[in-house]
């Protein structure tokens, strides 16, 4: 994101986009940039509105602003660059088609002379080739692309564990959990595609509660 203007997320539905982004990649980037970072993924109503909202919260006191692309500029004023992360795209896609507010909104952001403003695209694979429409307005839209796969059994049991030590870091005490319990849940929430992120997360939140 950092290195690209623009970045394409792609994965299937319940892989944990939204989960990285929100607990990983937000985080990160604010951590290497110190500029803001634009969490957004309401796309049902007034899209450009609500992305308008959000760009103002997460600045603040920018003032009033004409449109998108005056509010990201005036969001990346401060720090000198603002990161905009598009979260579950496919709903924008599914109620307003690539003909959408945001069909000629998106590309004036991105080639605005003297505007740092980064942006990923993240949205479920089976939606991936219906955003090629945006390509003829878009040229470098697929020019860095990623692909989400699920969990590998070694990413799984690193899911379990390192919370954990985190959580302990935290908390100044030890919590630990056996090697047979781990393996146990990664059985049952596996399947031959890999480990499925959401019974993971719903296994784990039940047994913290237990415990």
């Amino acid at each position: 994101v950092l290195a690209s203007r623009l970045t394409v997320l792609y994965g299937p539905s319940g892989v944990g986009k939204s989960s990285l982004l929100g607990a990983g990649v937000a985080r990160r980037l604010r951590e290497q940039s110190g500029a803001p970072v634009v969490v957004h993924d309401a796309w049902a109503e007034d899209p450009v509105a609500r992305l308008v909202a959000s760009v103002h919260a997460e600045c603040g006191g920018i003032g009033a602003t004409a449109g998108l692309v005056d509010a990201v500029a005036a969001g990346a004023q401060r720090r000198g660059e603002l990161h905009l992360l598009l979260d579950n795209f496919e709903e924008y896609i599914l109620y307003h088609g690539v003909e959408g507010p945001l069909s000629t909104t998106l590309p004036e952001l991105l080639r605005r002379p003297g505007l740092r403003v980064n942006v990923l695209i993240a949205l479920r694979d089976d939606a991936l080739a219906e955003l090629d429409e945006f390509a003829g307005r878009i040229p470098e839209l697929f020019s860095n692309l990623l692909r989400l796969d699920r969990l590998d059994r070694e990413s799984g049991r690193a899911a379990i564990l390192g919370p954990l030590r985190r959580y302990s870091e935290l908390a100044g005490e030890t919590f630990t959990a056996e090697d047979a319990l781990v393996e146990a849940v990664l059985d049952e929430a596996s399947t031959d595609a890999g480990v499925e992120a959401p019974y993971l997360q719903l296994v784990l939140e039940r047994l913290w509660e237990r415990e």
